[in-house]
């Protein structure tokens, strides 16, 4: 199978649990509730004073729900028009192909593992292209190095397409290597200034057939365990447009 193949089974993938304009985030999932609850906790403790600031502010990939973090005059871009409708300031759009200016924005917010369906290097430019320098980055991605990998093909790869369950649900994505994100992130003059990882536990439970919602049950052994984030299922970082 191709590239392009791979490419397109991520983008359908991507299609059948979005584009219909659902909610992302569902309460009674506790593996996701986690997942939002970390990253809203990263961004209230590290970002939400550079937020204030910020003058133009990019929600990419946004989908249909709004963080209580997040700024209303936020341009909320997402690829699935369903996804924007009810926003104010809604665009649809590529998040490979940003419908912007350069140095349009002093803050970009890439979450909810966005990123995971598009290709890295593509995104990444793109977002620091459209950053002025000194602006930021919050990016939130799902990692090869996740226990739920050990011993799998995929585990280590610098990018690698998975089938994996989300909310319940058969999901296909792509999953990357801590340090290709890095290098990535420094090729675009993005330099890395806060990094968490979180589902850590939790993933071993996942490698050993728990299953997600069982899973989840160990995320409250993060503080705990981050000798072992490199295990880490997700990893989110605060990152700096240089000059």
């Amino acid at each position: 199978m191709s590239r392009l193949d791979d490419e397109l089974i991520v983008r359908d993938a991507a299609r059948r649990l979005y584009g219909d304009g659902q909610p992302i985030w569902d309460p009674k999932d506790r593996w996701n509730s986690y997942k939002r609850a970390s990253i809203s906790a990263f961004c209230s403790r590290h970002a939400s004073h550079l937020l204030s600031e910020a003058e133009a502010i990019l929600d990419a990939g946004c989908g249909s729900e709004a963080y209580p973090w997040m700024p209303e005059r936020s341009i909320c871009l997402d690829r699935h028009f369903l996804q924007t409708r009810a926003k104010s300031n809604g665009v649809v759009g590529d998040l490979c192909s940003l419908p912007f200016e350069k140095g349009s924005f002093d803050f970009v917010v890439c979450v909810a593992s966005v990123l995971n369906y598009v290709s890295a290097i593509e995104a990444i430019s793109e977002v620091s292209r459209v950053l002025r320098p000194g602006g930021h980055l919050i990016l939130h991605y799902e990692t090869s190095t996740s226990f739920e990998h050990v011993l799998k093909s995929t585990w280590g790869m610098p990018v690698a397409r998975t089938e994996t369950i989300n909310g319940g649900r058969p999901d296909t994505l792509w999953v990357y290597r801590p340090s290709y994100i890095t290098t990535i992130l420094r090729g675009a003059r993005l330099q890395g200034r806060k990094v968490q990882r979180f589902h850590i536990a939790s993933a071993l439970g996942l490698r050993i057939g728990l299953g997600q919602q069982t899973s989840a049950k160990f995320a409250v052994l993060d503080p705990f365990v981050q000798r072992l984030g490199m295990f880490a299922d997700d990893v989110i970082i605060l990152a700096e447009k240089l000059a």
